[in-house]
């Protein structure tokens, strides 16, 4: 009983973000949950959790004792799940990341579907513009945007997401229509970056408003201000509908992958592989993203 509870206090750790807030989770004072932690690290005779009076890190062993940690105390809740009879009714929390447009535009939508059929399961959705460590952030679950860096995830494909170029049809009326990336500089542009794109070659471009918000170019597009460029989800109502129109289509980069991540420390919830299959099969089957 004290290695389970001091394999909870670990997790809490990386939870909470601080000490002080993981004792006072789990009902424990900060001295107390100190000396848990340091008898912990004796009992193995190395150190997890680097302390300063600014933050705390896990040592590599730290993080690979933080992995099993979260594998076993899972285990431990699915088995006694079974035991009584829950297995067959998922409940809990299920935590997951995304990107934050494509969090708001695609994925919450299906995670409120998700909740319909399973009441009793709470979803803390974590929508960052980064890639977040799973492990550290004690995430079961995330979409990730671009080429994967962490080959030791399991990653599913679930569809790709093209940079779209695109305009108004009352701005093209009045201004025309570029036929070549070197025709921007003819044209007002609202972007969130002085450079775009084009197959294998990045053009520099001098936009009128630079934006730091999607939203903020993708309305100013839409009133007929001007040129953006928006990942395909953001802008396929608005092209489907008539209230944008593609640009230099035959010089669109490479699109970008779209992925669910999971961690292989994990052996997931119930509640967590149904998720993953619903997540799964709505993203590949979503209109605003590729196949």
């Amino acid at each position: 009983m004290e290695q389970l509870e001091a394999m909870k206090l670990i997790v809490a750790i990386a939870d909470c973000g601080s000490l002080a807030t993981a004792a006072e989770s789990l009902g424990l004072s900060a001295p107390a949950a100190s000396r848990r932690l340091a008898a912990l690290e004796k009992r193995l005779g190395t150190q997890l959790i680097q302390r300063t009076t600014r933050r705390l890190r896990y040592t590599e062993a730290g993080q690979h004792y933080l992995e099993d940690c979260r594998r076993i105390l899972a285990e431990i809740e699915e088995m006694e799940l079974r035991a009584v009879g829950a297995h067959e009714k998922p409940r809990g929390e299920v935590h997951l990341t995304a990107p934050v447009r494509l969090g708001e535009l695609v994925v919450m939508p299906l995670l409120r579907e998700y909740l319909e059929s399973y009441p009793e399961v709470r979803v803390r959705a974590l929508l960052l513009d980064r890639p977040v460590n799973l492990t550290e952030e004690g995430l079961d679950l995330a979409v990730r945007l671009g080429p994967l860096q962490d080959s030791a995830l399991l990653a599913t494909r679930v569809g790709q997401v093209r940079l779209v170029v695109c305009a108004a049809p009352a701005y093209l009326k009045r201004r025309g229509i570029p036929q070549h990336p070197a025709d921007l500089a003819h044209h007002r542009l609202v972007s969130s970056s002085p450079r775009w794109r084009f197959q294998e070659r990045i053009c520099p471009v001098a936009p009128h408003l630079l934006v730091n918000s999607n939203a903020a170019a993708l309305d100013s597009a839409l009133c007929g201000w001007g040129i953006i460029r928006l990942p395909s989800y953001q802008v396929v109502p608005h092209l489907e509908a008539g209230r944008l129109q593609p640009l230099l289509e035959s010089y669109q980069p490479p699109p970008w992958p779209v992925h669910l991540l999971q961690s292989p420390s994990l052996r997931p919830l119930a509640r967590v592989r149904l998720l993953h299959s619903h997540l799964v099969a709505g993203l590949r089957g979503h209109p605003w993203l590729d196949s």
